[in-house]
């Protein structure tokens, strides 16, 4: 059984921490990007991306711009975006 791949685009180390263990104990496999720009150049590259976690705004990440360039990209309609967000934000 293949296991999951997933890009996490976040920022924060203790966020990465906990969802790292995470995906760890789930067998997932993931990447890890800090930026908007980083996180899109890996998407392209790499079409087994079945799940994408992105911190919805921070100061070099922007979820919303994000979510919309991958879904404008892709054709995969299970394909899932979750935004990470912080209290703040809800």
């Amino acid at each position: 059984m293949n296991a999951l791949r997933i890009l996490v685009v976040e920022e924060t180390p203790r966020t990465l921490q906990v969802i790292g263990s995470t995906l760890e104990e789930a067998n997932a496999k993931y990447e890890i990007c800090r930026n908007t720009e980083d996180a899109w150049k890996c998407f392209q590259a790499d079409p087994d991306i079945k799940c994408v976690l992105i911190r919805l705004n921070s100061e070099s990440i922007d979820g919303r711009e994000l979510s919309r360039r991958i879904r404008g990209a892709t054709t995969d309609a299970s394909l899932k975006i979750l935004m990470i967000v912080t209290e703040d934000q809800i």
